[in-house]
C-alpha cells in the first residue's frame, strides 16, 4: 500500500514565515519552500529544553511542537519524517557547537 500525501496550498514563503517565526523565535534558522506546496523549517536543537543526562527530546516534546503549530493554523499537515541533520554552510551564525540541527517538514491542506 502506498502512502500518498494529500495536496498542500500553494502558500507563498513571506506568508508562511511570520506563523514559523511565532513558534520558533530566536531559533528558527531557516525556512524553505518546496515544490509542491510543502516547507522545511530548520531549527537550532535549543529550542528543546532537555533534562539531564538527555541528549535528544523526546517523543513527547517533539509531539508538543506539533501540536503548537498546529493550533496557529488548524491547516497545517506535518511530515512523519522529522529529526535531526547536519547544518553545515546553511547559517553559519546561527548553527549550533554540535553542526547539528533540527528539521521538520510541513504543509497546508488544500480544502
Amino acid at each position: 500500500m502506498e502512502n500518498k500525501l494529500p495536496d498542500f496550498e500553494e502558500r507563498p514563503l513571506h506568508r508562511v514565515r511570520p506563523l514559523i517565526q511565532g513558534v520558533f523565535a530566536d531559533h528558527l534558522i531557516s525556512l524553505t519552500a518546496h515544490p509542491k506546496g510543502h516547507f522545511r523549517v530548520i531549527f537550532h536543537p535549543d529550542y528543546f529544553v532537555l533534562q539531564d543526562g538527555e541528549i535528544q527530546p523526546s517523543k513527547s516534546q517533539w509531539n508538543t511542537l506539533k501540536k503548537k503549530m498546529k493550533r496557529r493554523d488548524r491547516k497545517i499537515f506535518i511530515f512523519r519524517r522529522f529529526g535531526f541533520l547536519t547544518c553545515g554552510d546553511i547559517n553559519k551564525e546561527k548553527h549550533p557547537e554540535s553542526g547539528m540541527c533540527c528539521f521538520l517538514d510541513f504543509g497546508f491542506f488544500a480544502y
